[in-house]
């Protein structure tokens, strides 16, 4: 798969709604970043919203994990919101809350819906920093609103990471603006901890969440997001479960207590039609392990970094 960064996306962004302006439904292998619609029309919730207060899926198990300390877990997490399903999720929600934004790849609002570039196996921005990624989104959403209008896809459907099957859907353009604005202008927290999708976060992006965790106020609410609530919502859940209950809850049961509210099994590997990401899926479970291990360790959360402690670890294998 080939590597896309914000700025090459700009060039794609006139370039698909060329192609796709004279296409109706179509089924084809999508190799090129492609303008994306995030949320599908009409719901009233994110997709895959859930709260640690929320009750087990009775149907996804016979046997259930203790829930010693995770309804004191001010924590949420669903799949990309647009502005309104944001608005009714915050309903819910009793207190300051901060977005966690786990998105790499480049992605914003027009109207209120969310938008992003798509690229082979949502994979852009690779090696970027946030900060940069962030100043390229404020250039990408210039340009959208000068087109004054533009034409977004509706996944349909994918295979091993590719678009195989899209609609287009023309939108008139009022407003674009990038997350990090929208955020901003409901008065809520923001910080960007932008993950790969199916990957586990970089070491400096753990250590960006331990800082940022080891300040936090303790009546404040952190809502994690991705794409689709599932990989990278469900890993940073997990992590803020063992920052908090590691000392007395196993890891298999933070990691499946995760998993009966809503989010996925970062346990099991992927079936043979996933195989494209199996590699990266198992460097997040052993990564998981890991930090279990960190949250754990009497010299590990809060006193040494992750980086630190993590390169002290490897070293204790040799």
């Amino acid at each position: 798969m080939k590597k896309y960064t914000a700025i090459s996306l700009a060039v794609f962004t006139i370039l698909v709604n060329q192609s796709l302006s004279a296409q109706s439904m179509s089924e084809q292998r999508v190799t090129t970043p492609m303008l994306v619609i995030d949320e599908n029309p009409g719901l009233t919730l994110p997709g895959r919203f859930r709260t640690c207060k929320d009750a087990y899926m009775t149907s996804l198990s016979d046997n259930f994990p203790t829930r010693d300390g995770l309804d004191d877990l001010k924590a949420v997490a669903s799949a990309q919101f647009s502005q309104t399903s944001l608005e009714n999720a915050l309903k819910k929600i009793d207190g300051p809350v901060w977005i966690i934004d786990l998105r790499k790849e480049s992605h914003g609002f027009v109207d209120g819906t969310p938008i992003s570039w798509y690229s082979p196996g949502n994979q852009s921005n690779i090696n970027e920093s946030d900060d940069n990624i962030q100043r390229q989104e404020e250039m990408l959403f210039k340009d959208v609103k000068r087109q004054g209008a533009i034409v977004v896809s509706q996944i349909l459907k994918k295979n091993e990471g590719y678009i195989t099957k899209s609609r287009p859907i023309d939108m008139k353009i009022k407003t674009a603006q990038t997350e990090s604005s929208l955020i901003n202008h409901q008065n809520l927290g923001y910080l960007r901890i932008g993950i790969l999708d199916h990957h586990r976060p970089s070491d400096e992006a753990v250590d960006d969440f331990l800082e940022f965790t080891k300040s936090l106020p303790p009546e404040s609410w952190l809502y994690f997001h991705c794409r689709g609530g599932q990989g990278r919502s469900t890993t940073l859940m997990v992590m803020y479960d063992m920052i908090k209950n590691a000392k007395k809850v196993s890891m298999d049961d933070i990691i499946t207590r995760q998993r009966l509210i809503g989010g996925s099994d970062l346990l099991d590997m992927t079936d043979d039609k996933d195989s494209w990401k199996k590699e990266s899926i198992e460097e997040r479970k052993n990564f998981l392990a890991k930090f279990y291990k960190y949250c754990k360790d009497p010299k590990g959360l809060y006193k040494k970094s992750w980086t630190e402690w993590s390169k002290k670890e490897n070293r204790s294998f040799f």
